[in-house]
Formats: C-alpha cells, structure tokens, sequence
C-alpha cells in the first residue's frame, strides 16, 4: 500500500514539474509575440501620425505643434491641387489650374481618423498618449521644419 502512495505522490510530483517547465518555456514566447504585436500596431498608428504630419504641413508649411491643431486643420481645410495643361519645351501653352480637394477626405480614403483622440491614443493602451514636438532647426545653414513623435518605452 505505501509503495501505491509514493508512486502516487512521485507521478504527482513529476507532472507539477512538467507543468511549471512547461509554463516556464512558454511564457517568454507568449510575451515576445505580444511585444511584437503592440510594436507592430504602435509603428502602423506612428505612420499614420506620419501621413497626417506630411498632409498638415501641405496645408500650412509646417509641422503641427499638438494633436488638437493637427485634427483641426485637418478636419476643416483643403489641399490645393495645382495642374499644368501643355508643354513649354514644345512651344505650346501652359495652362495652370487650381483645385482645392478636402483635406478630410483624402485622410478617410486612407484610412486615417484624424480626431485628435484617435491620432494620439497608443494602440492596446487607452490611458497612454504619443508625445508631439514640432520646431524649426538649422541644418547646413538652412532652416528645417521637424517634428518629433514619441512614447516612453513602458508604454
């Protein structure tokens, strides 16, 4: 009967060891697919802010400072669209046309919600928000426009 119990106990024993290794090579890889997946959605919501930025710029001739005047603009303005008709070099006239297409809808053709809520939320972390600095450098004695987009690494 005690040779029973111990064969027992030990097979007990040697399936919780199984288990906690088991658990133990595991867990890294759930994290690492996890890590990847928010980095993934993290660097596709930082391109999105990309787009907007270029799109904002566009319109005004420099980056946006914050997220509520990037959504602003966005939101209420218009691209101009200017066409050429003809060709100088064959002698013929040019002809420039001006159209004005909707900042707000070339955004949502992308894909892009441009509410300033949606552009600063960090994917899977509702309570987190990018960081935005825009400002004027001086680089090979030419003055650049830059912004900066960022998000503390624990978030």
């Amino acid at each position: 009967m005690s040779k029973t119990i111990l064969n027992i106990v030990l097979t007990l024993v040697f399936l919780g060891l199984v288990y906690v290794l088991a658990e133990m090579i595991y867990t890294p890889i759930q994290f690492q697919e996890y890590k990847d997946a928010r980095e993934k959605a993290v660097a596709t919501q930082m391109k999105k802010i990309r787009t907007a930025q270029t799109a904002y710029k566009s319109i005004t001739g420099k980056y946006a400072n914050d997220f509520d005047s990037l959504a602003l603009i966005l939101q209420t303005k218009q691209f101009k669209i200017v066409t050429l008709i003809g060709d100088p070099d064959a002698g013929t006239e040019v002809i420039k046309k001006e159209t004005f297409v909707s900042a707000a809808d070339s955004m949502a053709t992308l894909g892009i919600d441009i509410t300033a809520e949606a552009l600063s939320t960090v994917p899977g972390e509702p309570d987190a928000e990018f960081e935005m600095n825009a400002a004027q450098i001086e680089y090979q004695s030419t003055n650049v426009q830059v912004v900066e987009v960022k998000i503390p690494w624990k978030d």
